[in-house]
């Protein structure tokens, strides 16, 4: 089923990587970029500017992908612990509060705005993806903006559980790859995979790139 499809968060390094696993499921794909993970627009893969840090924006940019293309129908945020390891090292007062904007509030804002919409949408899904090496040495703000982060998708998911939108939680230790990338997309055209975002016990729980969905017997999924 063709979806229109958001990446949000996703670095340059791997953007286009993602773009492309996305069409060729048969999606539609526009980019949310900033000033770091900036990458060329054209008409067909569309790169819409959002500033992480404003609720208007978050809001102005789905109104623009919306108009451009159609419903949303897919969304999946991207939370890149390597790239956040890179800006934000230091533990200072600057720092915390370009941290908090880049790595939890843009998140928080947009998925505000998302999950009407998603939830409105035939097959709706929303994807928190993170990114974070075996064996990372990740910084105090990372570390804190990470364990947020995650929560926040497992209480998402545990709330959807069961309701017109599937959520799926991938962890990744492996850097972006066209393998993964395809593994992801078409992970979400699985039926199994629908059931299980429906079962309140499996809803919360992290996939690993090239899982399979659950196998649920009938007394578990519910």
């Amino acid at each position: 089923m063709t979806q229109t499809v958001l990446l949000a968060g996703c670095p340059a390094s791997s953007n286009n990587i993602f773009l492309d696993a996305a069409q060729a499921a048969g999606n539609k794909v526009f980019s949310a970029i900033t000033t770091d993970t900036a990458n060329p627009a054209s008409q067909e893969n569309m790169g819409i500017s959002w500033n992480r840090a404003s609720p208007i924006s978050s809001r102005a940019l789905l109104l623009q992908a919306e108009n451009a293309f159609d419903k949303i129908g897919q969304a999946v945020l991207f939370f890149d612990t390597t790239v956040y390891n890179s800006y934000f090292s230091n533990y200072t007062l600057e720092s915390v509060s370009r941290g908090i904007d880049e790595m939890l509030l843009g998140y928080l804002y947009l998925t505000n705005e998302l999950l009407p919409r998603l939830s409105q949408a035939e097959e709706g899904q929303l994807v928190f993806y993170v990114y974070e090496p075996a064996q990372a040495e990740n910084s105090v703000l990372v570390t804190a903006a990470q364990a947020a982060f995650c929560a926040f998708a497992e209480k998402i998911a545990g709330q959807y559980a069961g309701k017109n939108l599937g959520v799926t939680l991938v962890k990744s230790e492996t850097e972006a790859s066209a393998e993964n990338a395809s593994w992801l997309f078409n992970y979400l055209l699985l039926p199994q995979a629908r059931k299980v975002q429906s079962s309140p016990k499996h809803a919360a729980h992290w996939l690993k790139p090239g899982a399979k969905p659950a196998v649920l017997l009938p007394f578990l999924a519910r």
